[in-house]
This record gives structure tokens, C-alpha cells and sequence, in this order.
């Protein structure tokens, strides 16, 4: 138990507030002017009513609890002030300047969250451990000491605005300081309660969720296209033989129909199909292939006498070419289509 010293007890010392030293521990480091101001002005009409705190330290008085009673009497210009001895050790006087400052309410939440911080680094001890001598729950402590996240410029933005220690906790789910002082920012725009600057905060995270998803699914699909193999181009094949037939059947047909007498002959063997067409040459050149005019339809009339003619040019120019055995000449008829689902004769 902390308490007076052996020897010491309820002893009152009357000293000079020149003779006491701050206590090194002390977690308050601001003292609004204006409270400063009253205080100073109800010692001057009342005296000091409620004595300091001391310990010894070496040769010199050190305070443990009160100093903005020490500093009122400072400035009020008091020679002598009433001051309680206390005997502790330097954690013990920790705690007991700690202690007063919650008890009397006077800390900001960042002033108590450095104080937290400060005793655990001096103790070395758990946030367990020092909630238990400060008397608070290890919650409270951990909430407090979440708080040191803040830069000095946003702790102080807080305070000066009147944004509350709740307003301060849902600020920190957001990572950086841009979007913290945004947010802050806008509270203090909308003047918004804690309960709608959760909600505005909590949209925010929402939106960056989706955003994140998406830019991993884009570049999931980026990677996926570049690991990808490129695929093969797909070659048409066309299996039933009887297309290419038609076509060469046509060109012979097209040959003869404008007056070149081509040849074709069809032999199948086991395992090939052989179609040969020959043109005939005209004073050691190969005749020249007059060009295939589109004509409109003709008549009857027009149709049979140009039927005749293409007759009597046929057989003219079989008298013509000696030496042309063991070629026929065919025709396109659709019996003579090679057709998978059964062998196929040879043209004669």
C-alpha cells in the first residue's frame, strides 16, 4: 500500500514552492490558460485550502500529486505552502500522479494514454499488470494506449475542435493520415455525432473493399491471360471429296463452254483417286482464255442456236486432235459423284 513514510505520518511541511521540482512522472502536460486563470484567482482570495503532495528526493522536495495547485501558488507569489509527505519509490509516485489525474478527470485522452505508455516502459510490465495497479479493466488501457496512433498535428486537431475520445476511436480504422484528416474534416463540416461519423467511416471502408476486389480480379485476369497458351488456329477441313470434284468438273465444263476443248479423265486406284485434265495446244501456244462475261438470261431462241453451234465446234475439233486415245471426254453428271458410303467407278 502506498502511504506515508515511517515515522512521517500525517506530517505537514510548510515549503517554498521555489524548493519543490515537478515530478518527472507526471502524465498532464497542458493546463488550459482559463482554468489556470481561476484557480489563481481563488487562491489569491482564499489562500491555498488543500495541500501538495511531496516526496523527498535526495536533497531536494519533489512533487508526487498536485501541480496545478503548485504552479497557481507560484504564480499567485506564495513564500510558504502547505505540502504532505509522502515516502514511495519513483514507480509508486508514478502511480499516484496517474491515479489522481483519472480520479480528478484532468488528462485529455492523449495526455492518459502517454502516462499508460510511460509507466509500462518504466514497470516493464503487461497492460494487465498495470491496469490492475491503475485500477482499470486491461480493455481500457488497450482502447487508451490505440490512441498513441495519432500524429502530435491530428491529437491536437482533435482537442482544439472538440471532437470526442469516441469520435478519435473511429478515426483509427482508417490506415492513413489523408483519409483521417478527410474524415475529421468532414465531422466537423456535418458536425456529425459518433454514430454518424461510425456510419460515414464504415461507407468508406466499404468503398475500398469493392475497389480492392476489383483491381485483384483485373489483375488476377491479367496474370491468368499472360500464363494463358496461345491458342492454335483452327484449319477447315472439309472431308467430303465430292466439293472439289464439282469445282474441277465446273472449270472443265466452263473451259469447253467457251470454246477451249478440255479433257478430263477420273481414275481410281486402292488407295488414291487421280483426276487429269488436259488443254490442248494451238500452233505451240497455249490458246488464251477469253474472259467470261456475265450475260443477261437469253431466250429460248438464243439458247438453242448457241447450243448448236458449241455441237458443231465439239466435233470439229475432235476431227482436229490425232493421237488423243485413251481419253474420254466426260460430263458433270450427278451419278458420277464419289460418294464415301460406297466405291467409286472410274469415269470412262
Amino acid at each position: 500500500m502506498l502511504g506515508l513514510g515511517k515515522g512521517e505520518k500525517q506530517k505537514l511541511l510548510w515549503l517554498s514552492p521555489e524548493e519543490i521540482i515537478p515530478n518527472p512522472s507526471q502524465p498532464r502536460k497542458y493546463f488550459p490558460p482559463e482554468e489556470m486563470e481561476a484557480l489563481v484567482q481563488s487562491i489569491q482570495k482564499n489562500g491555498l485550502l488543500q495541500p501538495i503532495t511531496v516526496r523527498r528526493n535526495g536533497s531536494r522536495w519533489e512533487l508526487v500529486a498536485g501541480e496545478r495547485r503548485w504552479r497557481a501558488s507560484q504564480k499567485v507569489g506564495l513564500e510558504k505552502i502547505p505540502c504532505f509527505l509522502f515516502s514511495c519509490t519513483d514507480q509508486e509516485s508514478a502511480v499516484l500522479a496517474m491515479t489522481e489525474n483519472l480520479q480528478r478527470q484532468d488528462l485529455n485522452p492523449f495526455e492518459e494514454a502517454e502516462g499508460i505508455a510511460r509507466i509500462l516502459a518504466q514497470w516493464n510490465v503487461t497492460q494487465e499488470e498495470a491496469a490492475q495497479r491503475l485500477g482499470k479493466s486491461q480493455s481500457y488501457v488497450a482502447n487508451k494506449l490505440r490512441l498513441l496512433r495519432f500524429t502530435p498535428e491530428e491529437r491536437s486537431f482533435l482537442l482544439e475542435n472538440g471532437l470526442t475520445e469516441r469520435h478519435a476511436r473511429v478515426l483509427l480504422r482508417l490506415d492513413t493520415r489523408e483519409k483521417r484528416k478527410e474524415a475529421m474534416e468532414t465531422f466537423l463540416q456535418q458536425d456529425m455525432t459518433v454514430a454518424q461519423a461510425e456510419e460515414y467511416v464504415l461507407a468508406l471502408l466499404q468503398e475500398e473493399t469493392e475497389q480492392a476486389e476489383e483491381n485483384q480480379q483485373d489483375l488476377f485476369r491479367d496474370r491468368e491471360a499472360e500464363l494463358r497458351p496461345e491458342k492454335p488456329r483452327k484449319t477447315v477441313l472439309i472431308r467430303d471429296v465430292r466439293i472439289f470434284f464439282n469445282t474441277i468438273r465446273h472449270a472443265v465444263t466452263t473451259m469447253r463452254s467457251s470454246g477451249i476443248p478440255a479433257e478430263s479423265q477420273q481414275e481410281e486406284t486402292e488407295n488414291y483417286i487421280e483426276y487429269r485434265i488436259r488443254i490442248p495446244k494451238t500452233q505451240g501456244k497455249i490458246q488464251k482464255l477469253p474472259e467470261i462475261v456475265r450475260k443477261p438470261p437469253e431466250g429460248r431462241e438464243e439458247r438453242e442456236g448457241r447450243e448448236g453451234r458449241e455441237s458443231s465446234r465439239k466435233k470439229e475439233s475432235s476431227r482436229n486432235l490425232p493421237g488423243q486415245a485413251g481419253f474420254a471426254e466426260t460430263s458433270p453428271e450427278p451419278s458420277s459423284m464419289y460418294s464415301p458410303a460406297s466405291p467409286q467407278k472410274a469415269i470412262s
